[in-house]
C-alpha cells in the first residue's frame, strides 16, 4: 500500500530527523545500479525539489551519455510516477514479468521513502515502514508483499551522509536477504539546505 490519502503520524525523534536533514537529495557523485542481469555506473547529478514533490537524477553513463531518472512523488489521490531516458532504459532491458514488478516495486518504495522525509510523516494504516538509526547509520525499511524488503542505508556520515545504498531483497530464511535490485550513490558534493 502506498503513502497516498492515509492518515499519518509525524516523525519527532531529533536525532531521527536530524539524520534525515544529513541525506544528502541534491548534489553529485559517482553511483551504480545493478539487477538481476545488468549493471550500469555512472556518474550523477541530482536535484530534490519538495515543493515540486521531485528528486531528479541526471545520469553519465559510460559510451551512452546522460540519460534521466524522475520521481514524481505521490499526491493525495495519485500514484508515484517514475520517468525519463534511465526509466525507460531499465524497463527495456529488464526481461522478466518478475523483475518487472521488482522494478515497479523499488520505483513506488523510494518514491514513497522521499515522501516520508519531505513530510517527516509515516503512514499508519497499512504501513510496513521502519526507521531507525544504528551505529550513527540511518535506515528505512519496509515489506513488499510477504516474499520482499526495500532499504535504505545512509552512512560514512561527516556532516552528511557521503553514501546511500538503495535496495530490494528478498527474505530468505537462515540468510539476512538476496539483493534483487540496488542502486548506491557515492556523494562527493552535496548541496543540503
Amino acid at each position: 500500500m502506498g503513502l497516498q490519502g492515509c492518515a499519518s503520524k509525524k516523525i519527532k525523534d531529533p536525532t531521527i530527523l536530524k539524520s534525515m536533514d544529513s541525506i544528502c537529495l541534491t548534489g553529485q557523485g559517482k553511483g551504480r545500479i545493478e539487477y538481476s542481469g545488468g549493471r550500469h555506473v555512472f556518474s550523477y547529478e541530482s536535484l530534490w525539489q519538495p515543493k515540486e514533490d521531485k528528486w531528479s537524477l541526471a545520469l553519465g553513463l559510460p559510451l551512452i551519455g546522460q540519460e534521466l531518472l524522475v520521481f514524481q512523488l505521490p499526491k493525495k489521490d495519485k500514484r508515484s510516477r517514475v520517468s525519463g531516458t534511465f526509466a525507460k532504459r531499465l524497463k527495456n532491458e529488464v526481461k522478466s514479468k518478475r523483475m518487472r514488478f521488482l522494478l515497479g516495486a523499488f520505483y513506488k518504495n523510494l518514491a514513497d521513502l522521499l515522501k516520508i522525509i519531505k513530510d517527516r510523516k509515516t503512514p499508519l494504516e497499512g504501513s510496513a515502514w521502519q526507521i531507525y538509526l544504528e551505529k550513527g547509520d540511518f535506515f528505512a525499511k519496509s515489506n513488499v508483499g510477504k516474499n520482499y524488503v526495500f532499504k535504505l542505508r545512509a552512512f560514512e556520515w561527516d556532516e552528511k551522509y557521503e553514501r546511500l545504498t538503495m535496495s530490494l531483497s528478498e527474505k530468505i530464511k537462515m540468510k539476512d536477504s538476496l539483493k534483487l535490485l540496488n542502486l548506491e550513490l557515492f556523494v562527493s558534493r552535496c548541496d543540503l539546505k
